[in-house]
């Protein structure tokens, strides 16, 4: 975590001290960030101690019961009539369900596959991915950290750049996002941290024994999409395409393997 004191009860960060540089602006070498970790990199503006107490005990409670239930539900047919009713009761122009979920420009959206509790992520132009309850109430904030200023939102500064894609697993255990700072971090609700799976690297010879080494082709170049191989049933495969319109699969089972790398564009 980051430098930090303690004082009546708030965190203050010493942001005098120059970060170290990390390839491509990353917010580190690739170590995992636990929750409290990812919160605290958001910055002081943004990371309070209320803040991170209430994304521990969201992410660590509420998201694993929400993971629980989803998976122990069972599929029910619905009749058309039930389905229209369902739709026409849609609004989006609640003023009691609106929030601010992220710092800047959101490049990125993905929905909890959760057929019961609505939780929202998105991806800023800056790194920021923030989670979002949007079926938070007054009653709920108990159970979410008992933070009533946080609206349900919860921020974490995971990426060092655009967060070009978001998106869960099946169950729900999994979120994974890119960036176009070239990395690829996946939180695991079970383990409750954001780990680099993937990244991409120059050929400088520090990053030989990398899986994304040789990737990198310079300051045109960064992750422009990715998106999970549903064919895998590990949840372990992915596709990713770079601005400079090359695709990959990369399998991260066991060491880990790119199992293609073409190019089919001479564009993004």
């Amino acid at each position: 975590s980051r430098d930090g004191r303690i004082e009546a009860g708030k965190i203050v960060y010493d942001d005098s001290n120059e970060k170290e540089d990390f390839f491509n602006r990353r917010v580190n070498d690739g170590s995992d960030l636990s929750v409290r970790g990812a919160v605290e990199m958001a910055g002081s503006k943004w990371a309070k101690e209320s803040s991170i107490s209430s994304a521990e005990s969201y992410m660590g409670k509420v998201l694993p019961a929400i993971m629980d239930v989803t998976l122990k539900q069972e599929e029910t047919k619905s009749s058309p009539s039930s389905l229209v009713a369902q739709v026409e009761s849609i609004s989006v122009d609640d003023p009691n369900c609106v929030a601010k979920v992220t710092p800047e420009r959101i490049y990125s959206m993905a929905c909890h596959p959760s057929p019961h509790s609505l939780l929202v992520g998105a991806g800023d132009k800056t790194g920021y991915v923030g989670l979002w309850n949007v079926d938070r109430t007054p009653s709920s904030d108990k159970e979410d950290g008992g933070n009533d200023a946080s609206d349900g939102v919860h921020l974490f500064k995971v990426h060092g750049g655009a967060v070009s894609h978001m998106e869960w697993n099946s169950s729900g255990s999994l979120l994974y996002t890119s960036s176009y700072d070239g990395s690829v971090r996946k939180f695991d609700v079970g383990t409750q941290t954001f780990s680099e799976v993937f990244a991409t690297y120059d050929e400088s010879s520090q990053y030989k024994d990398k899986l994304g080494y040789g990737l990198d082709q310079g300051y045109r170049y960064w992750i422009q999409y990715s998106c999970m191989d549903n064919r895998s049933s590990s949840d372990q495969c992915l596709f990713l395409s770079s601005s400079l319109g090359t695709v990959f699969h990369v399998d991260l089972r066991e060491k880990g393997k790119i199992t293609f790398n073409e190019s089919l564009s001479e564009k993004k």
